[in-house]
């Protein structure tokens, strides 16, 4: 580290660093969940556990990329699923202004429902949009065996995020659309989108 000072101060360097008793170093997602721990992006569900299997929310995932991503810039809320005082509103509020994210109806976001992959994928797709302001247009072609099941509203998204390596099938070319998200896989595809 380099750091350039103009002046006579005191300055530290503070280096947080987190590990999971419940994700050992043999885990398959254990330095991606170590890399945003430190960095603050993903917490664990206590001190010691990140439960890395659990399956995630939609407002978790929600919040997940926006305090990834950085986003600011609140917009009007329409849900009569989110409350004001809720812990995900800012967040489900900066993400419907970002493009990021769309109710599962114009009035219900239904925030506690656990996100399954194709709904993960296309909001990881919106935000790369976002934020590279290249369109998510579709571009790219997955080869997944179950690609007759992914909904039509998603299948542009998971074809161009596989193609930019954002994301990739469970095992032998099976991409389970309709599989709940678990927090490691959305731990690793918010990596993947941050390393792009």
């Amino acid at each position: 580290m380099v750091a350039q000072i103009s002046h006579f101060s005191k300055y530290a360097v503070l280096e947080v660093t987190k590990a999971f008793a419940d994700v050992p170093n043999s885990h398959w997602a254990a330095d991606v969940i170590k890399v945003l721990a430190a960095k603050q992006i993903v917490n664990g569900t206590s001190a010691t556990t990140f439960e890395p299997e659990r399956s995630v929310t939609r407002a978790e995932f929600t919040s997940l990329l926006v305090r990834a991503l950085k986003l600011t810039g609140t917009g009007q809320l329409s849900f009569t699923d989110v409350k004001s005082d809720d812990w995900y509103a800012e967040a489900v509020s900066i993400a419907v202004k970002a493009g990021i994210v769309n109710g599962k109806s114009d009035k219900v976001f239904d925030p506690n429902a656990p996100i399954n992959r194709e709904e993960m994928v296309t909001m990881l797709m919106r935000a790369y949009s976002s934020v590279t302001g290249n369109p998510a247009n579709g571009n790219g072609s997955a080869s997944f065996t179950d690609e007759l099941q992914i909904s039509s509203w998603a299948v542009a998204f998971v074809n161009q995020a596989a193609a930019l390596h954002l994301v990739q099938g469970r095992a032998a070319g099976v991409f389970e659309p309709q599989g709940i998200t678990s927090r490691a896989e959305a731990a690793q595809v918010i990596y993947n989108l941050l390393n792009k």
